[in-house]
């Protein structure tokens, strides 16, 4: 059973172990003694010590029915009844989910009744942004953000954007801007919370969005019109995949095909080499699992740069190994052994030899001793790295950009199965205003429409109206056009005669004049030879 309850006003109910002095409140004053201030005794929101106060107060309430604080994760609580029986209580900020059987978890419920009070939201469907269902019958926990990621879009003004089936365009690569291309500041905090909030997503539920998250999270600080625009087409792609599922727990098909890894902590870890076009830097990724259901994913830059491939998967396979350690802790707080070894699967053999044996020569001696955390640990017995195909690791949703099909094939053995939205475009018939699925259904309307026969009657009303409209425009728009034709017809022709009439005119008297003056000289010509 999993049950949600809230507090009311969960910061007023601790009292302050120190001396607190406030002024007094405006319009409140003793008389004349306007200088004097009062004494806090009880916590208040404000405090900087009021969120701690709090916990202090809820961890108490619990410890009186038998509840212990996991050290793993001290916002956890939990209290082993029997061998097979194991009750917890998490919190966050004032809201609380109890998991366990009814008995216990009524028991919770009606204890923190007479502490504080709360109000019973009582089945757990939305616990910080996250939907949780159940499928009883299988016995697994969906993990949907629908929801969120639909607020999302709904905030940043792009709810009614055209979505998009990759996650980042092919080609792109995200580099540093000049401070030109640098964003204003009210574009920077904007940008800021995108990445924000996408980030927010990957770490609860949204695993394929970890490679563009890790990307863009590095150019917060100096973001360019560039990184927007690919930042927008993270969220086309999220209005795509917006019905992302993450499952959890013991199917019965999950254990035939995977009976011997089912309750086994593995983890795949690998590294990419100087990718960063900006500073070579490498990006390592990392999945730990207890059997087929995820625990925790990671996709980060290495602080340093790597001088080989070896390096950069070594300083993957520690960091796993941390992350291991803890998950390990967590266990032995729940008073949980792992019977086995936890097994690490890298792609690159001569960073596993690395791994699995004390060794030390000219291209691995300058590796740091914190580092060696992982060889440490495979001699201890803890872990063992094992050698996989790279065909097989799945961590390559972290740092790479893959097609559709291996995207889809590479979520499901992570459990997480992308469920993506149809695009569907309504069409509307422009004279009824209903809408239809399809552009077929659509003509295949109006056509009846033509024929006379509407589907409704406005159709065939609006239609008739509207053909006796069109005729008459046209009729109009033929004498307005043979009118405006035969005056612009009339006008041309009296310019034209005109304008030939006077080049004529000009043309004439010119070879006149020469004409008369070659017969004068002709004729003056004839006399001086007569004369002589």
């Amino acid at each position: 059973m999993i049950d949600q309850m809230d507090v009311i006003s969960a910061f007023l109910n601790g009292t302050i172990d120190t001396t607190v002095y406030l002024v007094q409140p405006e319009g409140f004053s003793l008389g004349l003694r306007t200088s004097m201030f009062c004494i806090l005794y009880k916590s208040i929101y404000g405090l900087c010590q009021a969120a701690r106060i709090w916990y202090n107060v809820l961890h108490s309430a619990l410890v009186e029915i038998g509840f212990i604080r996991l050290f793993a994760d001290l916002a956890c609580w939990f209290k082993i009844t029997t061998v097979t029986v194991i009750t917890f209580v998490i919190a966050y900020v004032d809201d609380t989910l109890s998991v366990g059987n009814k008995d216990e978890v009524k028991e919770i419920k009606d204890h923190l009744k007479r502490k504080f009070k709360t109000k019973d939201i009582r089945e757990g469907k939305v616990f910080i942004e996250l939907n949780l269902s159940r499928d009883r019958e299988k016995g697994l926990i969906l993990i949907n953000q629908a929801h969120y990621a639909k607020a999302l879009l709904d905030t940043y003004g792009i709810l009614d954007c055209n979505p998009v089936s990759c996650l980042i365009t092919p080609g792109e690569v995200l580099v540093r801007g000049t401070d030109l291309e640098l964003l204003s500041p009210t574009e920077k905090k904007l940008y800021q919370a995108i990445v924000g909030s996408l980030s927010y997503l990957m770490n609860c539920s949204r695993l394929d969005l970890a490679h563009s998250v890790t990307k863009h999270a590095q150019f917060a600080t100096y973001p360019t019109k560039s990184h927007m625009a690919a930042a927008k087409h993270v969220l086309r792609y999220l209005k795509r995949t917006m019905n992302v599922m993450l499952t959890l727990g013991s199917s019965d098909a999950i254990k035939e095909v995977d009976s011997k890894n089912y309750h086994q902590l593995t983890a795949y870890f690998d590294s990419s080499w100087a990718d960063d076009k900006d500073d070579s830097c490498s990006i390592f990724r990392y999945i730990v699992m207890y059997g087929t259901n995820p625990l925790v994913w990671k996709s980060k830059k290495h602080k340093s740069v790597s001088s080989s491939r070896i390096d950069a998967e070594y300083l993957a396979a520690t960091e796993t190994t941390y992350e291991i350690c803890w998950i390990l802790n967590l266990f032995r707080g729940l008073q949980l052994e792992i019977q086995s070894l936890v097994t690490l699967f890298g792609d690159n053999e001569n960073a596993n030899n690395l791994a699995n044996r004390i060794s030390s020569n000219n291209r691995t001696r300058h590796i740091d001793i914190r580092q060696r955390y992982v060889t440490e640990k495979v001699s201890e017995g803890v872990i063992k790295v094992v050698w996989i195909p790279t065909s097989e690791q799945i961590t390559d949703i972290f740092t790479k950009t893959l097609p559709r099909p291996t995207l889809n094939k590479l979520c499901s053995k992570m459990r997480v199965y992308l469920l993506y939205t149809q695009t569907q475009t309504t069409h509307t018939c422009s004279i009824c205003l209903t809408s239809f699925k399809s552009n077929n259904t659509l003509h295949r309307h109006i056509r009846h429409m033509h024929l006379g026969k509407g589907k409704c009657q406005r159709c065939v009303y609006v239609h008739t109206n509207k053909i006796l409209m069109i005729r008459l425009r046209t009729m109009i728009t033929m004498r307005l056009r043979t009118i405006i034709t035969m005056r612009l017809h009339t006008i041309i022709t009296i310019h034209l005669r005109t304008m030939i009439m006077m080049c004529l005119r000009t043309i004439i008297k010119d070879y006149y004049n020469a004409f008369c003056a070659h017969i004068y000289d002709f004729i003056f010509y004839c006399v001086m030879v007569a004369l002589r």
